[in-house]
């Protein structure tokens, strides 16, 4: 066929010639086709194996292999013609290289009970007559340059369980009743935009709902299905209080992702009553009030992330009953009191991000039995006090930046053998560099600025990047020894030009003397004579 246009077009002319012919003839075309296929390594290869039935993504019909029910191509490039079929069970055409519009004549794909087309780099807008596939169960369009609306023919589809669309350049409000039949929606990534209509998540048999990184407004329906595993609204522009009406009834929830919005109010005490729960997301919104202590009730809790709001009051110390926790982030709030001692029961930690409060009082001396952590961000609050023992496996950072620690730096960090940061800076540390820290062999950063140390700081390599900035009396080794003084870069340049001018300036004038006195007219010794010797004549 000559070279390979990669158009899905081509699957929607030729199919209906594999699919609507007696088994003899299928495999005649099968074999045609696969001889058409510009695919190195082919897994449709009739030199090898003569039996269609037999080839790799393709499922005939059993017991006799007497018809081809689907095919399935995922990962190769195709030929540019393919087409429409009445018979086809399964279209599965995921990462390819198919470009162009989804025909507009799908709708005669009857018996489909699943399309996947994602992957691919497919245009324009999703056609009406999808409607048209009355026994489809799941329909995954994602990741591909699709456009314009959701289109509603989709409520027609009574047997649809699947639809996923993300990753594409939708747009348009959501179609009422869209969810009636669904179990999963992923509409993630796209440009959806308006409010999310009042029944959207009230569907009984929903499960998942995905609209992440969307243009949605508005707030979030009150009639929300208890059957919800996982709902994610996060990076829209949705407003509004997160309402306590319905959690009582999530009994299945476990991710619930609203962060990156416009909620307000607080976080309601009602979210502790959803026992499956395994990660809350509230991050960067304009949540207020204080922390619920139901938060403790969430004893599957593995990822709680507050951050960026404008919550106050302390943190609770049931906080300590979360010990499945593998990540706690609640830095940039307003947060004050202590760090409570029981946040050490929470043994499953790997990052501790606590940046950005009000917090006061001392680090618990216990903090060092959080075993796992490879993180742990204190900068930016009120702590004081000593400095114990701190977590071994600390590897990414070590941060207690602009806080009120005074004295010399404490030894409980020489045991950091894995930690790549350690910022220090912005506190009342005084005294020298200890040597310990240059024998902390991961160390790739060191921020010291703005304290109050002295002396001389350590040789710590090249790998180590150290800021000392703000240390009156730190200095580095180097400068133990007087350097010899250079001229200012701009009194060099001054020198350098004056130079330069002046020796151009000798250089023609020597020059000219000696041309002028090389060429210089010269008498002959007796011309003088001979001009007498005709005067006198």
């Amino acid at each position: 066929m000559g070279s390979c246009v990669y158009n899905i077009c081509f699957f929607f002319c030729i199919l209906p010639l594999v699919f609507c012919q007696p088994a003899s003839n299928q495999t005649t075309i099968m074999i045609s086709v696969s001889q058409q296929l510009d695919i190195a390594n082919s897994p449709w290869d009739a030199s090898r194996e003569r039996n269609p039935c037999l080839w790799k993504g393709v499922t005939c019909s059993s017991p006799h292999n007497n018809s081809i029910l689907s095919l399935s191509l995922s990962g190769g490039s195709v030929p540019s013609r393919l087409g429409k079929s009445k018979v086809l069970e399964r279209l599965e055409l995921s990462v390819n290289n198919f470009t162009g519009m989804i025909p507009r004549d799908i709708g005669t794909y009857g018996n489909s009970i699943l399309i996947d087309l994602s992957g691919n780099r497919l245009t324009g807008s999703i056609p009406e007559s999808i409607g048209n596939l009355t026994s489809l169960q799941t329909l995954i369009l994602s990741s591909n340059q699709l456009s314009g609306p959701i289109p509603a023919g989709l409520l027609h589809v009574t047997t649809l369980q699947l639809f996923s669309a993300n990753e594409n350049k939708l747009g348009g409000t959501i179609p009422s009743n869209i969810t009636n039949s669904l179990k999963i929606l992923d509409l993630s990534y796209n440009e959806i935009t308006g409010r999310i209509p009042s029944e959207f998540l009230s569907a009984s048999k929903l499960q998942t709902v995905d609209l992440f990184y969307n243009m949605l407004d508005g707030p979030i329906p009150e009639s929300i299905s208890s059957s919800l595993v996982r709902l994610r609204l996060g990076s829209n522009f949705l407003s509004g209080p997160i309402s306590s009406a319905r959690f009582g009834s999530f009994q299945n929830l476990r991710n619930l992702e609203l962060d990156n919005n416009n909620f307000t109010g607080m976080i309601p005490p009602e979210i502790g009553s959803c026992p499956k729960l395994v990660l809350l997301n509230l991050a960067q919104n304009q949540l207020n009030g204080t922390l619920p202590v139901e938060l403790g009730n969430l004893t599957n809790l593995q990822v709680l992330k507050l951050q960026l709001n404008k919550l106050d009051g302390e943190i609770p110390s049931q906080i300590g009953r979360l010990n499945m926790l593998t990540i706690l982030n609640i830095s940039w709030n307003s947060l004050n009191g202590i760090i409570p001692s029981s946040i050490s029961n929470c043994g499953k930690l790997l990052i501790l991000n606590l940046q950005g409060n009000n917090l006061i009082g001392s680090i618990p001396d216990n903090i060092g039995n959080l075993d796992s952590l490879v993180e742990l961000q204190l900068g930016e609050n009120k702590l004081n006090g000593r400095i114990s023992f701190m977590p071994q496996k600390l590897q990414i950072c070590l941060n207690l930046s602009s806080n009120l620690f005074e004295g010399s730096i404490p030894k409980a960090l020489s045991g950091l053998m894995n930690l790549e940061v350690l910022d220090l800076s912005n506190n009342k540390f005084s005294g020298e560099v200890p040597n310990f820290l240059v024998e902390l062999p991961s160390l790739t950063q060191l921020i010291l600025s703005n304290n109050q140390l002295s002396g001389v700081v350590p040789n710590f390599g090249k790998h180590v990047s150290i800021n000392k900035s703000g240390n009156p009396g730190l200095r580095s080794e180097s400068n133990n020894s007087p350097e010899p003084e250079l001229p200012p870069k701009k009194d060099s340049i001054a020198l350098i030009i004056g130079v330069g001018i002046a020796a151009l300036f000798y250089f023609f004038f020597f020059s000219f003397l000696f041309f002028h006195l090389l060429f210089q007219p010269q008498q002959k010794p007796n011309q003088r004579e001979t001009q007498r010797n005709r005067n006198t004549k």
